[in-house]
Order: C-alpha cells, then structure tokens, then sequence
C-alpha cells in the first residue's frame, strides 16, 4: 500500500518557490511581494489555476452575450459549394464581390473610384458616337445635295422662229426677234435626280455685259449621271437709249443684214429648287469665233 504523503495535494505547490525567490531578490520590495499574495477579501471564485480559494459552484454566474456580425456568419455558417465536374467550387469570392458592388453602404471613395474608372470609357463613347453621326451627315450630303448642271452649247448658230428681226426706224431703232438655241445640260456631278423648278437665261452683250434676250425652260427632270438635251427660245427685245448705243450697234454688227463680224457672248442665270442661293453661270460662245445670229 502506498504511503498516504504521495496522494497528498498542496494549494500552490510552487508558492512559496516563488516567495523565497522574490524575497531574496535585491530588485523586488518586500511589500510588494506581500501584496501579490495577500488573499482578496469577499472573493470567491479565482479564475486563476492556482489560487488559495475554494470553487463556490452554487454561486450563479453572469450571462455572457456574444454580438455576431451577418457578414461574418454569412461567411463562416455556410459555405455554399458547387459541384462541377467532381470538383469543389467555392462561391464565396463571388459573394464577396457582389456584396461588395451591391451593397448600400459603400463609401464615397469608392464611388468616385468606380466614377473614375468607367468615365474614360464613356467619353471614348461619345467621342465615336459624334464622329460616325457627323460622318454619316457628310455622306448623305455628299450624295443628296443638288449640284448645278453645266449648260453647254450644242450648236453655234442660232435659228430664226416667225418673222424676220424688227430692227425699228431709223430715229428710234430697236430690235425685236424670236430665236431658238440648242444647249446640253450635263448632270455628272449629281448622285440623285435633280428636280429643276426652273432655269432663266440671259443673253448679253460680251463688251457691255447688257441683257438683250430670255429665256425660261420652266420645271425639269434630270436624271443622275446624265446629259439633256433641251431646246431654248430666246425672246429678243432691246431698245437703245440712242442711235449711238455701242450695245445696239454690236447686235446690229453681228445679227443686221449684212454678214455677222463679232457675235455676242452668252450669259445664263440658273435657279434651281432645293437650293437656297442663285447660282449665276457664265457660258461662253463655241470655241469656232462665237454664236452666230440668224440671217435676216
């Protein structure tokens, strides 16, 4: 039978180890080591492992609360896994993320981070979007908008239409006369029909640029990438101030009774609907000396 001493059990076994090393230091005061170990009055249960009092397990203990975080319990009580293929997925970090970008609390530093991060992406948007619209517009005018036809002249001479030229007495001359002209009007430069509400041409004077004939061809067609050949009366009615008007005399030079010397040059004015200016063309006679009167 063993002894009874071995089953015998200290308080603190190492108890007064530590007082006799504390009371022969040269360091520690011997107040202070008194105090470490002097018992606490009213104390009941140490929560120390070594203590010189005796456990009270019928005194109640206070009630500890622990407040949990939903996040922290969301991410630590489930871990929802997906099976692909025999292996593990976890699909935390994508509930992480979208709680990240989802969630009503999220600071102003990263909103202007997001702000900033997708901004230059949208300016490059617009940037692009502005450039094919005015890319688009460029076409579309290039294509649609009317160009003046060229007018041309077919023939060199013009013919006489009823009774011969009224040239008028000799105190008050003037000159009366009804001529037809054959001219060309080239439509190349267009893309689209061109709808012509009406062409208006002037004959004039080369010298004096003074108007003594006109002509209207009234509303027309011409089709694109095309020439038309179009016939123009001319209505001749020009009255000189005097006898000594240098106008009257070149008409009466180049179209009186004896041959032309110096025919006149040709000046056309052109109005064509769905432009909002008067373009004003200048047609020159054939290169063969001019246009020729007809013979009176």
């Amino acid at each position: 039978m063993r002894p009874t001493s071995l089953y015998s059990i200290q308080a603190d076994p190492y108890r007064n180890r530590r007082c006799s090393t504390k009371e022969n230091s040269p360091t520690t005061p011997k107040s202070t080591t008194q105090l470490i170990f002097q018992p606490e009055p009213g104390r009941q249960n140490s929560y120390l492992p070594y203590s010189n009092h005796a456990p009270d397990f019928v005194q109640s203990r206070a009630e500890l609360y622990v407040e949990e975080d939903d996040t922290a319990t969301i991410a630590s009580s489930s871990h929802p896994v997906d099976m692909i293929n025999g292996e593990h997925v976890s699909n935390i970090p994508h509930l992480h993320r979208s709680q990240s970008t989802c969630s009503p609390h999220i600071s102003l530093a990263d909103k202007f981070r997001y702000k900033k991060k997708h901004t230059p992406h949208r300016i490059w948007i617009i940037v692009f979007s502005c450039l094919g619209t005015l890319g688009v517009l460029g076409l579309i005018i290039y294509f649609c908008w009317p160009r003046p036809p060229q007018l041309a002249f077919k023939s060199e001479k013009a013919e006489r239409i009823g009774e011969p030229a009224d040239w008028g007495p000799n105190q008050q001359p003037w000159l009366r006369a009804a001529w037809k002209l054959n001219v060309t009007l080239d439509n190349q430069a267009n893309f689209v029909p061109t709808r012509v509400r009406d062409i208006e041409l002037i004959l004039m004077d080369r010298d004096t640029h003074q108007p003594f004939a006109w002509s209207r061809t009234g509303p027309m067609h011409l089709a694109p990438h095309k020439t038309l050949l179009a016939t123009l009366i001319f209505r001749v009615d020009y009255e000189p101030p005097n006898v000594n008007d240098t106008t009257f005399k070149n008409l009466y030079n180049a179209c009186g009774p004896q041959m032309p010397t110096e025919p006149p040059a040709l000046n056309a004015i052109i109005h064509i609907s769905g432009i909002i200016w008067s373009s004003i063309i200048t047609v020159n006679p054939p290169d063969s000396g001019g246009l020729y009167c007809p013979f009176n």
